[in-house]
């Protein structure tokens, strides 16, 4: 269903899901503070504003990574989920709470996920907001097997995307366009410097457009059984602009 169209009732059958609450911000502004996910829907969705019995508010995370002792999924059975989207609405996205800055295993393990959104949350640093930059990607959507299509937030601070999407053996699909490239243009890795087993065992078939790879120190089997990969970029090239010294080992 669309949230951008939910009622107030809808909101609260929303909140029932969860264990969550009405936080005023550290710089302002009222936030409906989403913490434990108790709910059990296959097709997880999550509003960046929400009208409920408390009104109209926007929405934030208290912990997105596996690793935060606020993990949202850390009580779920996460084999149940088959999708999930963070969506904008009224043009409010998912923050996640400043101190919690991993994404770390957050879908780790996910085995039927097929499709996961992630363009409604606020992965990159804007100063003082309520809202953090997210700098661990590692094991994001690790050994989700049935996993297909993602879409990644805009980002900017991200430093480690090791095992990424590492054994998302049906994955042929992150930020596809529309003639099929998997786009890296928005989600920014200028900073990152682990990339290893980033893509290993996934069926991607175009080399990813725009990753950048000019603080990367490891992409040591980055691609490796990635049977299906077949051409390299949109000319048809290689151009990887490494820097020199790292590991390369074992990369496809």
């Amino acid at each position: 269903s669309d949230p951008s169209k939910w009622s107030s009732e809808d909101g609260n059958t929303f909140l029932n899901d969860w264990d969550y609450e009405v936080w005023n911000g550290t710089y302002g502004g009222r936030y409906l503070l989403l913490k434990n996910y108790k709910g059990t829907n296959p097709n997880l969705v999550i509003p960046g504003y929400l009208n409920s019995r408390h009104g109209g508010l926007s929405v934030m995370m208290k912990g997105i990574g596996k690793s935060s002792p606020y993990y949202f999924l850390k009580n779920t059975n996460k084999s149940l989920l088959k999708s999930v989207r963070f969506v904008a609405v009224n043009n409010s996205k998912v923050g996640v709470i400043t101190g919690q800055s991993g994404a770390d295993s957050m879908f780790e393990g996910a085995t039927n996920l097929e499709t996961a959104d992630l363009s409604g949350l606020i992965f990159s640093y804007v100063p003082n907001r309520n809202f953090t930059g997210i700098n661990n990607c590692s094991k994001l959507f690790n050994n989700c097997s049935k996993l297909r299509s993602v879409t990644l937030p805009v980002c900017n601070t991200v430093t480690d995307c090791s095992y990424m999407f590492n054994n998302c053996s049906q994955l042929d699909s992150i930020n596809k366009t529309s003639d099929g490239w998997n786009e890296f243009q928005n989600f920014n890795t200028q900073n990152v410097t682990n990339m290893s087993y980033m893509f290993a065992n996934t069926r991607i078939r175009y080399f990813p457009d725009h990753l950048n790879y000019s603080n990367v120190t490891d992409v040591s089997h980055m691609f490796e059984g990635c049977v299906s990969l077949r051409r390299a970029s949109n000319d048809g090239s290689v151009q990887l602009n490494m820097p020199k010294g790292l590991d390369m080992s074992y990369m496809f």
